[in-house]
């Protein structure tokens, strides 16, 4: 089963930062070689979607490697803060429980 959906252009931005999050949140703590292969591939084909929706006449071939390391980029630019609140929250919780025991 195919899934499509239109988006305007700062519904699909929240979409793909919101991809980026959390396939952040899958793989960022994994060693080498233990990410979620799965989760990495399908973030890729959304940002390779993204990049052939704004770079015109663009073959899907043509996708060179660092022009998605621009958009993975550009995305954590925009939710940086989001996840540095997000990890500061993340590690005071674990410590004030860490204290409780």
């Amino acid at each position: 089963m195919k899934f499509s959906i239109e988006l305007e252009e700062r519904e699909r931005t929240v979409l793909l930062q919101m991809v980026f999050l959390g396939e952040y949140v899958v793989n960022s703590h994994r060693r080498a070689g233990t990410e979620s292969v799965l989760h990495a591939d399908v973030a890729d084909k959304l940002y390779r979607a993204h990049y052939l929706e704004t770079a015109q006449g663009c073959p899907e071939e043509d996708i060179e490697e660092n022009e998605i390391a621009d958009i993975r980029d550009r995305l954590f630019d925009s939710v940086q803060k989001d996840l540095e609140d997000f990890e500061e929250d993340v590690c005071m919780e674990n410590a004030f429980f860490r204290g409780k025991s």
